[in-house]
Parts: structure tokens; C-alpha cells; sequence
């Protein structure tokens, strides 16, 4: 067989890359890490990236554990790009890494990587924060705090703080700081979020450290800062230097029961050592606070000497500034027990300090609140510091002044109702104090004799006299003779009080039951002894007469009697102005306490009302209705004292304009409450409409009164409309076929209670589906529209519109339409000659098919036509066209039979409109080449060398019948060894003449792009006379 042109053409391609592989030689080169990688990723990630290869597709990652070389060895992965992220990994394993490819029949390989796996988060351990709480306020103590924590690993911290204000402030040297080794790190913070003073309150620390992986982790602690509202200043020490009493070289001793119950050691100028014999002196030291007088938690002196040695230290709690210690110049104190089991053979050891300077301490704390947990915290103030001298011992005189009395209880004059116990208390001064066992308390009753009692004290400075039994009505008097420990005797002192034991009688209170207001509680009584206490220092004990007033929601109120309306038979309380009373169940609490103690008490209550009825429910629930009525009835209740129910104070009365149509009336059955069958707590009242009333279209209005017992009334006018008349819809739009839409309009027209917008309603049924909208009403004319979304119009078609509107008296009116959207231009689904195709034999006709899938294609020769141009711009050949009985799909064909063809560029002009007005124009061109024309067609193939990244390869085909019609062709590709690649065209024909253009991607049958080659283009065209052809084509494919 001979080798025409085209195949000599097509051997000379394959030969010119067959010779082109044969001399491509193959050399290793390298391929480069991208800087810094390999490198760890957070989770025990390793990242891979390195430098494209031009021409590599796809690149082979070797791998081994350890420091090694796993090329060639060890195949790990392959890849298409040049980035790989390693997940497969053990943490803390080091990997080694080689990456290789082949590009244009070279070899590429890499150098080795390596990387470390790291998992695992930095651990942050033992965070403090000290000192806790701190004070920045600038006294210089406790002014900053230091922040520690332990650090596992190499990291870049971050410290961020978060205040009560929720304000968050990154120190700013803490900010991504980088901690090269595991340890502890400080830092230190002065309180302040750059110029502003954190919130006072807990503020959260948050530690957080990310590794050289990326691998984070946060730790959180919290520290407070608190502003101290009180500060400590100016200790003072007066007298200073000072004399003691003691001696160094001596000891002395303080009895245990009487250092017990005398706890003023170091609180009071001069203190008596009982056993000893003497009163001892000191040095009294003192402090002030801002603000003054202010109570300070805990005080704590400690004295030392020039040494720095602890000398004695005492502590007290509470302390205000106007507190005075003492230190009499002793030692700590030693406690002995002679016997560990009684406490009776218990002293204290008590030692004197040299001669010299002390150096006084005082430390004071404050208390705050954690807000965290509500736990007291103890915060320490700035200590002060002063130097006193002790000074020479000194010897006090010898103590000749007896002891006083102070106090007698009860007091001179005193008036009781009961009584058990009378007590003395008794002062000694500077002197060695009071002998409680030698010193004397009795009591005489109104004819002098002793009453009967046992004598006690309390170990300190107070007699008690204990009765035997109790006392009858009458005069007493107390006598008492004060001792000294020295045995000076002081002067009788006497006390007189009288007993009365009967207590008042309550004989009315007022209000009671209900009233409709009150400002005062009124309370008869009679007390025929000492007189009513009016408790002059309420609210401070001892309690006197009072009312406890229970208000309706459960919270009580003490009244106190107002003086000047009391008299000696009516006690008169006032209700306060700030006590604002409600309607309910006042319960009272009646206390009558007279002066002598003995109280009475006894309960009331009372019903204040203010407020009156009120509506529950109507038959008429609404404002318009389209109905009649035979019977109004309307549900009334009180919650007070109940319903008046005389005909001029509660009644129904029904009005048309100032016609009077019934009423008033009311029903004569009543509900009660179940509680008090006393008052009618609600009633139903009931309106007959009289028979053969005429009703209308119009305005009604219903006239509701009703008043309790006490007078409270309500009245209320209610308009209601009577509308029997149904809207009338006039117009609907859009209808019928349209392009676009955005609202359905609805005219309509209603003269009665409106339109009740909440009630009426659109119901669309579109393709996709049915919804339903409310309209909206346009002000300004009897127009309502509803919106319609773009999810509603999603889909061209038919929507189905079903109108529904109520008045608002509840009549109806419906009606039901539709329109067709079509916003959708028609398109083609063929084109024969096609698009941009090089045919090379005349075409016998020129033809499109178009389509529209919604109102169908318009064929008036305006709107729809098929034009042909000659490379001269001339009109060429006869349109007609054929359309389908729907009118949706359409041939338009330009007949070209007796048109002599020339070669060169032909151009169809296409104009195709839908009968909603939607229109589709298409020009385009085909090439007529006459030059390489063959009498039976031939395909045309571009471009003969392609690659698939550039583009797809073009087959135009145009084949005539050598006899009948063609009836089928097939487009199949061929590997250079007769290997069926693809068919990548099939398709039946009838028609003399076969015309289409075909697209290929370079891919065989399972998608796979093909290897780079020579490939052949086989086409195979079948006859209605059983004649086939086939026809051949080379092309060259590099990827």
C-alpha cells in the first residue's frame, strides 16, 4: 500500500521524538529543602517542603527512624506536590528524610532532612504568686507581686491578666518571650494595665507556652489585689524612757484565775501582781488610722532589744486607734503548772528587762472577703517601728485609799416586774484592787428585813446577790460595803427598787375588719400599775410596747406609740409615710409592756380594700363581629370586701350612638368566693337584647359598672362593631406569563371593619414548593401586597396564587389565580455547521435546534430567524423552520441547495425569543477550506501536537454519502501498538451529509491522562447502502 502525504507527514512526527528520547540522558540532580524544613509540627507532625522540580509530577519520600540515609531503601510515601505533612510518627523519634523524582528523564534527588516528632505539650507547673494578696499603693510595701512557675521545655511564653473588670492586659514583656531552657521564671507586676490601675478583686494569670513544634499549653492562677482602705501611722510611745516596777534580777508572780479574769494585762496604765504585792507601771503606746478612729482586725506589739532579740510580744484583735497598749518592761510570760490537773495551783512567771532601749514593732492586719470563695483572708499593713527607753525601777507608795462602788443594778428608783439577781460593781483606782470574798452585798425588804439569797462574784471587780425565791410587790433595798486587797474598807453605798408584776389589759383595737383606708392603729387599754413603756430607745433592748405589723406579702413592720396621742387608757401607733400599704390581710401583733417590765399581747387583723372590681370576661371577646346577640354577659370580680350588687351601683347598660338598646340590668344568681360566703366576690352580669332589635352595620357601645362594699367603683365604656358585609377582591396581579416579578398586588374593596391583615392570607404553590405570607397594606389606597423572596422565586413556572381575606369582623372572601414565570432565555442544543468549525465540502444546509423549557418559543419572524453571511457579508440561502406542537422546541434551517459555495469565513446570525420576550442572539462562524477538499468530506484536526495542560484537541468532521444517507460515525483513538485508547464519538445520522465537532481532553477511558506519544485518530462512517468508510489521523500528545 502506498504512503500518501498526510501519513508520510505523521511518521515524520514520531520518528522526530523517538530520536528526541533517545538522546535524552539522564543525570542525578538535587533537589533543595526549602529553608528550615523539614521541621516539627504541633500534635508530633513533621512538615516536608522543598523546591519544585519543572516537569516532575509526582515525588517519592523516603524515610527511617534515626540518623541515617533511607535513600534507596526505605520507600516511605509518594506525592504530586511539593509539600508534605508527616502524621505517622512516634514522639520524641528523630526521622530522616530523602526526597526523589524523575522530570524530563532526569533523576532528582534531595539531601537527607531530619526532624524530631514532638507530642508533647510543655509542661508549666508550680505557679505562685507572692506576696498574695498585694497592694500597689504606693507605700513601698507589698507594692509589686512576682509571678513564678516551672517550665518543662524550650518555649515562647505569653503572661496575659485578667481583672474583676473582665479587662485583659498582656504584659509586654511577656508577649511571645522566649524561655530557652526548662527552669523557673519570675516576673514581676506592679498592679498596673499599662498607665491604669487593674480592678481591685481577683485577677486571673494565665501562663502560655508553645514549644518549637507549635505544641501549646496555658496554666492559670489567680492572686488579688486590693487597695487597703485603712493605713496605720505615728506610733508613739509616752512616757518615754519610762520606770518599771520590775526588776530584772527578781520574779514575780500573777495569780492564773485572776490574770484570767482580769484580760486587761498590757491595756491598762498599771497592772497588780496579787501575789507579789505590787501594781506595776509601763509605757503606753499608741497609733493612729486613716480614716480616724477606724477598727483595726489585729494588733500585734512585739519589743526587742538593741540586739534584735525578742523580748515580749502580746496581740489583740479589734483594736480601734483610740486604744492605749502598755508594756510594764517585762519578759514574755512563763505559765507554771504546779499541778497540770487543777488549775487552782496554775501562776504565771513574770521577769523583768534590763535597763536600755527597745525597738517596738507594731504589725497590724486587715481582713477582705475572696471573692472566689468567700473565705476571710488576713492582710498585713506596713509595720511601724519606735525605740522607748526603759529607765531606772521605781517603787510605788504604799496603797491607803479604800475602793467605790461604781454601779448598782437595777439602779436607784428602778421599777421591775421580776427580778432574780442584784450586782454591784466596785473600783479600786490606782490601788491593788478589790477584795471580792471580803467585800459585802445584801438586800432589805420594805420593812427591813434581810431577804434571803447567796452572795457570788465574778472574780474581778462584781458582787451578785442571788434570791432564794421570788419576790412579792414592794420596796427594796440594796446595801453594799466595798474592800480593798490591802483591807481598806469603803463607805455603805444603797440602791432602791420597787417590783410590780401586773401587767397591762388590752381592750380594743381599731380598725378592724374592712376599711378603705388607714393611717393610724388605735389600741384601748388599762394598766393600773407603773405606766405603759413606750420603748424610748427603740430599736435597742430592753424591748417596750410595739405593734409587729404583718403585711399582706409576708413582711412585718415594728410600729412604735406615738407620745403625744398616747394618754393612760389609748395608745395610738402611726402607719409611716415610707410604709406605702397595699390592698390585702393586715394581721397585727398588739405588745403592751409597762415599766416595770410585765407585758401582754394579743392579735388582730384587718382588711384594707382601695381598689376596685374588675372585669374577668365578656361574651363579646371582640371588637367587630358578624353576627347577632340575644345576651350580653359580663364576669365582674373583687378581690376585696366583695361586689355591691344594688342595681345604681353595678349593671350592664348597651348603646347605639345615645339610643339606649337594654339595660341596665343584672343577672339575679351570683358565684361566690368559697372562702367567705359573707361577700360576693364576683358575679356575672347579664345583658338581654331586646327581642326583634333590628341589628346593623355600625358602632355599639357596651356601658360596665360595678362597685365593691366599700365604694371602690369601675366603670368602662366598650366600642364594638357589628359588620356583616365580606370584602370584595377586585383585582389580582401579576397573571398570565410574565418575566419578572417581585409582589403579589391585591385591589380590593372593603367599607366595613377593615381588613384584618393578622387573619388574611396568600398561599403560593410554586415548583418548589407551597408557602404562605401575609400581606402588608399600601396607606395610601385599598391595595395589600405580599413580598416575594428570591427562595420563593427560585425556580421558573407556574405559581399558583390562592387569595384569602378577612375582615375584622371575621367575613371572608377567596379567590384563587395564577402567573407563569419565565425569566430564561431559549438556548441551542445544536448547531450543524458548529462553532468555530473548518469544514471541507459545502454544507447542503445550515441548521439549529433550540429550546425554551417554560412559555415556548415565539416563531414570528421578527422575533425568531436564521441568517447566513458569505465571506462577502451577502445574504446566502432560503429560512424556514419547523416548531413543535407545544412550541417549546424548534428547527431552524437556512436552505443553501442553489447557492454556489466559495471558500473562506461564513457567518450565522441567530435571533431566537420566548413568547414571554426572553431573547438569546448568537452570531458565529465556520470555515468553508474548497483547497483540501475531498468529494467524500475528511475531518480536520487541531492542533496535531497538543497538550492537555494547554488545552483540548479539536476534531471537526464533515463526510458526504457516496450513496444515500450516512447513518452512522464513530470517532476512535488508537495507541501506536493498535491499542484501543477511547471512543470518544458515537452517533447515528440520516442525512446525506454528516457535519459535527468533537472535543478531547486527552484521557483514556478510565480518566487517566495519557502517557506522551504518537496517537491515531480512526473515524469509521457507515451508509444506509451497507458502505463503510474509514478514514485515519495522526496526532503527537505531550503532557
Amino acid at each position: 500500500m502506498g504512503i500518501n502525504s498526510s501519513n508520510y507527514k505523521n511518521i515524520l512526527i514520531l520518528l522526530f521524538f523517538v530520536i528526541l528520547l533517545l538522546f535524552s540522558i539522564s543525570y542525578a540532580q538535587t533537589i533543595s529543602w526549602v529553608s528550615g524544613y523539614p521541621k516539627p509540627l504541633s500534635g508530633g507532625r513533621i512538615e516536608l517542603r522543598w523546591d519544585v522540580v519543572p516537569g516532575a509530577t509526582s515525588y517519592t519520600i523516603y524515610r527511617i527512624e534515626g540518623a541515617g540515609n533511607p535513600y534507596p531503601a526505605y520507600v516511605y510515601t509518594s506525592v504530586s506536590t511539593n509539600t508534605y505533612v508527616d502524621t505517622n510518627t512516634k514522639d520524641g523519634v528523630l526521622y530522616s528524610y530523602v526526597i526523589s523524582t524523575t522530570a524530563n528523564n532526569n533523576l532528582y534527588t534531595s539531601t537527607i532532612g531530619s526532624a524530631k516528632a514532638d507530642k508533647t505539650k510543655p509542661s508549666i507547673e508550680n505557679l505562685s504568686a507572692i506576696p498574695n494578696p498585694f497592694s500597689p499603693d504606693g507605700d513601698g510595701f507589698r507594692d509589686k507581686v512576682t509571678i513564678s512557675f516551672y517550665l518543662s521545655e524550650y518555649a515562647t511564653v505569653t503572661v496575659t491578666l485578667r481583672d474583676s473588670n473582665n479587662s485583659v492586659y498582656t504584659v509586654p514583656d511577656w508577649n511571645g518571650r522566649v524561655c530557652p531552657n526548662d527552669g523557673t521564671y519570675n516576673l514581676e507586676w506592679d498592679g498596673y494595665f499599662g498607665s491604669t490601675l487593674a480592678g481591685e478583686g481577683i485577677v486571673i494569670y494565665t501562663i502560655t507556652a508553645t514549644d518549637y513544634a507549635g505544641n501549646t499549653n496555658s496554666a492559670t492562677g489567680k492572686l488579688i489585689l486590693d487597695i487597703p482602705d485603712i493605713s496605720i501611722n505615728s506610733l508613739i510611745a509616752t512616757p518615754n524612757p519610762f520606770s518599771s516596777s520590775l526588776r530584772p534580777d527578781a520574779t514575780y508572780t500573777l495569780s492564773y484565775s485572776y490574770f484570767v479574769n482580769n484580760p486587761f494585762f498590757n491595756l491598762t496604765p498599771s497592772y497588780y501582781l496579787d501575789q507579789s504585792g505590787i501594781v506595776i507601771g509601763g509605757v503606753g503606746i499608741t497609733f493612729n488610722t486613716d480614716p480616724p478612729n477606724s477598727t483595726i482586725p489585729s494588733i500585734k506589739i512585739s519589743i526587742y532589744d538593741t540586739k534584735a532579740n525578742y523580748v515580749r510580744s502580746f496581740q489583740y484583735d479589734n483594736v480601734t486607734s483610740t486604744t492605749v497598749f502598755y508594756w510594764y518592761g517585762e519578759k514574755d510570760l512563763e505559765l507554771v503548772k504546779e499541778d497540770p490537773t487543777y488549775t487552782g495551783s496554775w501562776w504565771y512567771k513574770v521577769l523583768g528587762n534590763p535597763v536600755g532601749e527597745y525597738k517596738v514593732v507594731l504589725e497590724a492586719t486587715y481582713t477582705i472577703l475572696d471573692p472566689s470563695n468567700g473565705a476571710i483572708i488576713s492582710v498585713p499593713l506596713k509595720p511601724l517601728t519606735t525605740n522607748v527607753v526603759l529607765g531606772e525601777i521605781i517603787t510605788l507608795p504604799e496603797d491607803t485609799t479604800p475602793p467605790k462602788v461604781l454601779t448598782i443594778s437595777p439602779k436607784d428608783g428602778s421599777l421591775v416586774s421580776d427580778i432574780k439577781v442584784v450586782s454591784a460593781i466596785l473600783d479600786d483606782g490606782n490601788g491593788v484592787g478589790p477584795d471580792l470574798d471580803m467585800s459585802t452585798i445584801r438586800v432589805k425588804d420594805t420593812i427591813g428585813r434581810y431577804v434571803g439569797g447567796i452572795q457570788s462574784n465574778n472574780g474581778v471587780d462584781t458582787l451578785y446577790w442571788t434570791f432564794a425565791a421570788t419576790l412579792t410587790s414592794g420596796y427594796y433595798t440594796i446595801e453594799v460595803i466595798p474592800v480593798d486587797k490591802k483591807g481598806n474598807k469603803g463607805e455603805l453605798v444603797t440602791s432602791r427598787f420597787i417590783i410590780d408584776n401586773s401587767a397591762p389589759q388590752i381592750i380594743d383595737i381599731s380598725p378592724k375588719n374592712a376599711v378603705i383606708k388607714v393611717s393610724e392603729i388605735e389600741v384601748q387599754y388599762q394598766d393600773i400599775g407603773s405606766g405603759l413603756n413606750l420603748w424610748d430607745n427603740y430599736p435597742y433592748p430592753p424591748v417596750g410596747s410595739h405593734i409587729e405589723l404583718l403585711l399582706p406579702d409576708g413582711a412585718s413592720r415594728k410600729l412604735v406609740f406615738n407620745k403625744s396621742k398616747t394618754s393612760s387608757s389609748l395608745a395610738i401607733a402611726d402607719i409611716p409615710n415610707d410604709l406605702q400599704l397595699k390592698d390585702g390581710v393586715y394581721n397585727l401583733g398588739v405588745y403592751l409592756v409597762d415599766k416595770a417590765g410585765n407585758a401582754t399581747f394579743t392579735n388582730s387583723s384587718f382588711i384594707l380594700d382601695t381598689t376596685p372590681p374588675y372585669v374577668v370576661s365578656s361574651s363579646l371577646s371582640y371588637t367587630c363581629i358578624n353576627y347577632t346577640v340575644s345576651q350580653v354577659q359580663v364576669t365582674v370580680r373583687d378581690d376585696g370586701v366583695g361586689i355591691d350588687l344594688s342595681s345604681n351601683n353595678t349593671f350592664l347598660k348597651l348603646l347605639r350612638g345615645t339610643e339606649v338598646i337594654a339595660g341596665p340590668e343584672i343577672t339575679s344568681t351570683y358565684t361566690y368566693d368559697p372562702t367567705n360566703s359573707t361577700y360576693t366576690n364576683s358575679a356575672t352580669l347579664i345583658l338581654n337584647i331586646p327581642n326583634g332589635f333590628n341589628w346593623s352595620d355600625g358602632d355599639y357601645y357596651l356601658i360596665i359598672k360595678a362597685t365593691d362594699i366599700l365604694g371602690n367603683s369601675f366603670f368602662t365604656s366598650i366600642r364594638f362593631s357589628v359588620d356583616f358585609t365580606k370584602p370584595t377582591i377586585i383585582s389580582v396581579a401579576p397573571t398570565g406569563l410574565v418575566p419578572k416579578v417581585d409582589r403579589v398586588s391585591v385591589v380590593y374593596l372593603e367599607t366595613g371593619s377593615g381588613i384584618d391583615l393578622d387573619r388574611s392570607s396568600l398561599n403560593i404553590s410554586s415548583p418548589s414548593g407551597s408557602t404562605s405570607l401575609k400581606f402588608e397594606k399600601d396607606p395610601s389606597q385599598n391595595l395589600l401586597y405580599a413580598i416575594l423572596s428570591s427562595e420563593i422565586l427560585s425556580e421558573d413556572g407556574r405559581y399558583d396564587l390562592n387569595i384569602t381575606l378577612y375582615d375584622n369582623a371575621g367575613n371572608v372572601a377567596s379567590t384563587s389565580t395564577y402567573f407563569i414565570l419565565d425569566r430564561a432565555k431559549p438556548y441551542i442544543t445544536s448547531a450543524s455547521p458548529s462553532k468555530g468549525a473548518t469544514l471541507v465540502i459545502p454544507p447542503s444546509q445550515i441548521s439549529v435546534e433550540v429550546k425554551d423549557s417554560t412559555s415556548g418559543i415565539d416563531v414570528d419572524l421578527g422575533k425568531t430567524y436564521l441568517k447566513l453571511k458569505d465571506p462577502s457579508g451577502i445574504d446566502v440561502g432560503t429560512y424556514t423552520y419547523q416548531v413543535s406542537q407545544d412550541y417549546l422546541t424548534a428547527t431552524l434551517r437556512v436552505n443553501v441547495s442553489s447557492y454556489t459555495w466559495t471558500k473562506g469565513i461564513y457567518t450565522v446570525i441567530l435571533k431566537v425569543t420566548d413568547r414571554t420576550g426572553n431573547s438569546l442572539d448568537e452570531t458565529y462562524t465556520f470555515t468553508l477550506n474548497l483547497e483540501s477538499a475531498q468529494p467524500t468530506g475528511d475531518l480536520v484536526v487541531s492542533p496535531s501536537v497538543f497538550s492537555p495542560k494547554k488545552g483540548n484537541l479539536r476534531i471537526d468532521f464533515q463526510f458526504q454519502a457516496t450513496s444515500g444517507n450516512i447513518t452512522e460515525v464513530t470517532i476512535d483513538i488508537y495507541s501506536m501498538n493498535g491499542k484501543l485508547v477511547k471512543t470518544i464519538y458515537n452517533h447515528t445520522f440520516n442525512t446525506p451529509q454528516a457535519i459535527d465537532t468533537v472535543i478531547w481532553d486527552g484521557k483514556d477511558n478510565l480518566g487517566r491522562l495519557l502517557p506522551n506519544g504518537y496517537y491515531l485518530i480512526k473515524v469509521t462512517i457507515k451508509e444506509s447502502s451497507g458502505a463503510t468508510k474509514v478514514k485515519f489521523k495522526g496526532i503527537v500528545l505531550i503532557k
